[in-house]
């Protein structure tokens, strides 16, 4: 018992170190995520020495296939500098699922974590105020409230006010929260939303609503959870619109099928976008049939690799589904989200078949699906602090249904 309690510790301190990492950009103090790294290796190994994986778990088969196809590749491509923090990148999902169903087998520890979680909720608004009205950051893509100023950190934002936001509604339908309490989350989710061009959160509540409809029996609380709902985005959505005229009409079915077939690129210069990276890359990969099947290997993308300083220009390591698909081919591609989907439906089968199904698991389900879409739109799953929240949330449905 000692041990699950020790253990149970450092993942805490870890848990925190990590998601307060960020802020200390305020005041110019570079936060070695490198020891936290380490610590979670050291954590990962002790819970596997006591804990074990079987193969023949459904969940975790795919990364186990993923991990010894890639050591191989790498064996037969050769090793970079980058190669070891790009393992950790491309695993530190799972590994971080795996800690956490593990380790937070019990209610108590699961209620320290969530309450660690509503506190930085608070926090990170009012850090982004302080970003917005006292340090003067005017650019929105800086705009990250307790995540720092650096550019493209909103990402993690973005799914901290994501996934809290789930969290929360769901547990206002199973009347958990009180109607003011969500209302308040969601309005400071969607004014950070707002203010730093967080068009995505916009998209990803639409779905949370859509989904907690599905997966919730009829009520009163999740009618005034879908109006108030609707009503609030729709607030946002004209701020958003008055306070950037080109977002105009973002949300419209038009609009999101131009972002999804433009050939133009992310940046309207011919690299891929968030959809057809398929597309452009798999052709450049043809001059080895190998690189289509199982990548270049990692490590062998980034840095000075002869592929990134040649490919670069794609900005192929914007985003993780065509990051992934370059280090691992098409091959662990499929494996690595089969990950994601194997959680995903064991969840909503669990949610349509078995009874008295607790808010939390739905929340951690819709949660799973995101994280899949999550895949398509930036890097964060694959960086410790994205991997660390996204598995956290995850991994709250299975603790719930061994309960």
């Amino acid at each position: 018992m000692n041990l699950k309690i020790n253990r149970f510790r450092l993942l805490t301190i870890i848990f925190i170190f990590i998601l307060y990492a960020y802020s200390l950009d305020y005041w110019g103090v570079n936060f070695p995520l490198s020891i936290a790294s380490l610590f979670v290796i050291i954590l990962f190994a002790w819970t596997f020495s006591k804990n074990k994986l079987s193969i023949s778990n459904k969940t975790y088969l795919s990364i186990v296939l993923l991990f010894l196809i890639c050591i191989i590749n790498s064996l037969i491509r050769g090793f970079s500098v980058a190669t070891l923090q790009e393992y950790l990148n491309m695993f530190y999902v799972p590994v971080f699922y795996y800690l956490f169903t593990n380790i937070l087998n019990n209610e108590k520890y699961i209620k320290r974590f969530d309450k660690i979680l509503e506190i930085s909720f608070f926090i990170n608004f009012v850090f982004f105020l302080l970003q917005q009205f006292v340090l003067g950051y005017a650019h929105q893509d800086n705009l990250c409230g307790m995540f720092g100023t650096v550019m493209g950190n909103d990402g993690f934002s973005n799914i901290f006010l994501c996934f809290y936001s789930c969290m929360i509604l769901s547990r206002y339908i199973e009347k958990k929260v009180s109607i003011s309490y969500v209302s308040t989350v969601l309005i400071i989710s969607l004014y950070q939303a707002a203010i730093s061009e967080l068009k995505i959160y916009f998209i990803e509540l639409v779905l949370i609503i859509i989904m907690l409809v599905v997966f919730t029996k009829p009520s009163i609380r999740k009618t005034k959870m879908v109006l108030g709902g609707c009503i609030l985005l729709f607030c946002a959505y004209q701020g958003i619109q008055t306070l950037y005229p080109h977002f105009s009409g973002f949300l419209s079915a038009a609009s999101i099928w131009e972002n999804i077939t433009n050939d133009s690129g992310y940046t309207m210069v011919g690299d891929i976008n968030r959809f057809n990276g398929f597309g452009i890359l798999i052709p450049i990969l043809q001059s080895n049939k190998a690189s289509v099947i199982f990548g270049v290997g990692i490590g062998n993308a980034i840095g000075n690799s002869a592929f990134y300083l040649n490919y670069s220009y794609l900005h192929y390591q914007w985003f993780a589904y065509a990051y992934i698909f370059v280090q691992t081919g098409l091959v662990g591609f499929v494996l690595y989200v089969l990950f994601y989907l194997n959680i995903c439906t064991k969840n909503i089968k669990c949610v349509f078949t078995k009874q008295d199904i607790k808010g939390d698991v739905i929340a951690s389900t819709i949660c799973s699906v995101i994280a899949i879409v999550l895949l398509f739109y930036n890097l964060k799953n694959l960086t410790i602090m994205g991997g660390m929240l996204i598995a956290y949330y995850m991994s709250i449905s299975e603790i719930k249904l061994r309960e």
